[in-house]
C-alpha cells in the first residue's frame, strides 16, 4: 500500500495587515484591502508599496499563502463586486495577476517608487518590481504530516500552538525560501542554537519547548522571520544587534532543517529514520524524501513506532539504514524476489538497490 499525504498547505488570514513571506524571494508582504507593503528582509532591495482603487469596506477579506504553487492569493468582496489577485516571484521579479476585477473594468494601481500608474486588465499579469535575486521556483515534493487536519487559519494556529500543525507548514515554506547558511550568536539565533543543542543531546522531552520559544520570538505574521522579538515577550533579554547583521531567512531555513532531522537524518553515508522523535508526535508520515544517492523514501509511524518504510531508487545504490532503537527484525519485499524476514544488527541494515527498484519494509519487531 502506497504511503501518501493528501493534505494541502495553504495557511490564511482574514486580518487586515497580516504579513506573509513571498515564496521564492527575501521579501515580506503586509496585506491590506487596498495596499500592499513590500519589505526586503535582507535590506538589499528598497521597500515599496502598491495602492489599489478598490471601493471598501471589503467583506470576507482573505490573504492565503499557497505552498503548493509558491504564491500568495488575496480575495474579497468590494462594494462593486468580487476581487481576486495573485502575487508571485518569478525569474524577472515580483508579478501580480488580477484574476478577478470588480465589474470587469481595468484596475488602477499606484507604486510608491514611481509616478507612473499601472493599469491591470482582468486575467493579465504585470511585473511590479524586479528582484535582485530569488531561488528557483521548482516545487519540492517532500511532505510531512503529523496527523492534524484542522483549518489553517493562522490566528487560530498561533492560539493553539500545536506543532503538529506548525511543523509541516514551516517545512513546506522553507522549500520555497532562498537558502541561507548563517552562523551567529545574535538575537533569535541563540534560540535556534538551543534547539540544535537539545537535539544533539537527544532531549526528546524538551525539543518541542525549545521550538516553541523560537517560533514565538523569531516569527511574525505567517512565518516572516525576524532577528529580534519585536513583541517583547521576555523570551530573550533585550540587546542591540551588531553589524554585519545575519540574514533572518536562515532562522526559517535552518530551523526547518532541524525539524526535518527529527524524522530523518543523514550522516556519514547512513540514513536514520525517526532518530529523535518527540513524544508530541506519536504518529505521522513523510513522503517523497530524497536521501542517499538517487533514493526516495516514504515512511509512516503510529504509536511512536515505525510502521512502514518504502524505498525507490532511480539508480543503483547502497543504503545504510538506521532504524529506531530496539528494532531487531522486519519483513521486507524487494522487487520481484518475494517476501522474506530481515534480521537487523542493532537496528541497522545495508540495502543494495538496483536501478528503478522498490523495497517495502513493514512488521517491525523489537
Amino acid at each position: 500500500m502506497m504511503i501518501k499525504i493528501a493534505q494541502r498547505f495553504h495557511p490564511f488570514s482574514h486580518r487586515n495587515g497580516a504579513r506573509f513571506l513571498l515564496p521564492g524571494s527575501s521579501f515580506s508582504i503586509q496585506i491590506f484591502p487596498t495596499r500592499l507593503i513590500f519589505v526586503d528582509l535582507e535590506g538589499k532591495g528598497d521597500s515599496f508599496f502598491l495602492s489599489f482603487d478598490f471601493v471598501g469596506p471589503l467583506s470576507d477579506f482573505t490573504a492565503e499563502l499557497d505552498l503548493e504553487h509558491g504564491a500568495v492569493h488575496v480575495f474579497g468582496v468590494t462594494k462593486k463586486g468580487y476581487m481576486r489577485y495573485l502575487i508571485c516571484a518569478k525569474r524577472e521579479g515580483i508579478w501580480l495577476t488580477m484574476e478577478k476585477i470588480p465589474e470587469g473594468k481595468n484596475l488602477i494601481c499606484r507604486r510608491s517608487f514611481s509616478p507612473e500608474q499601472l493599469s491591470f486588465e482582468q486575467g493579465k499579469g504585470l511585473l511590479i518590481s524586479p528582484l535582485f535575486y530569488n531561488c528557483p521556483l521548482t516545487k519540492n515534493e517532500e511532505r510531512l504530516s503529523l496527523g492534524s487536519h484542522k483549518a489553517q487559519e493562522w490566528e487560530f494556529i498561533c492560539r493553539r500552538l500545536d506543532f503538529r500543525e506548525i511543523f509541516p507548514i514551516w517545512l513546506s515554506l522553507s522549500y520555497w525560501t532562498p537558502l541561507r547558511r548563517e552562523e551567529s550568536d545574535q538575537g533569535n539565533y541563540r534560540l535556534l542554537e538551543e534547539c540544535r543543542q537539545r537535539m544533539e543531546r537527544g532531549e526528546k522531552q524538551k525539543i518541542t519547548e525549545a521550538f516553541k520559544s523560537l517560533f514565538l520570538a523569531a516569527f511574525e505574521g505567517i512565518f516572516v522571520p525576524r532577528l529580534c522579538d519585536t513583541e517583547y515577550q521576555g523570551i530573550l533579554p533585550e540587546g542591540e544587534l551588531q553589524r554585519p547583521f545575519p540574514s533572518p531567512l536562515a532562522l526559517l531555513t535552518e530551523g526547518a532543517n532541524l525539524i526535518r532531522s527529527l524524522f530523518i537524518h543523514e550522516k556519514n553515508n547512513s540514513i536514520a529514520i525517526l532518530p529523535c522523535l518527540p513524544p508530541e508526535f506519536p504518529s505521522g508520515r513523510m513522503t517523497h524524501v530524497k536521501a542517499g544517492e538517487g533514493a526516495i523514501l516514504d515512511f509512516e509511524w503510529t504509536k511512536k513506532s515505525l510502521r512502514q518504510l518504502q524505498i525507490s531508487s532511480s539508480c543503483a545504490t547502497h543504503l545504510l539504514l538506521k532504524l529506531p532503537k530496539g528494532i531487531r527484525r522486519c519483513r521486507i519485499k524487494k522487487g520481484r524476489q518475494g517476501i522474506k524476514n530481515l534480521s537487523l544488527d542493532e537496528g541497522s541494515a545495508i540495502l543494495a538497490l538496483s536501478s528503478h527498484e522498490k523495497v517495502e519494509m513493514d512488521r517491525f519487531e523489537t
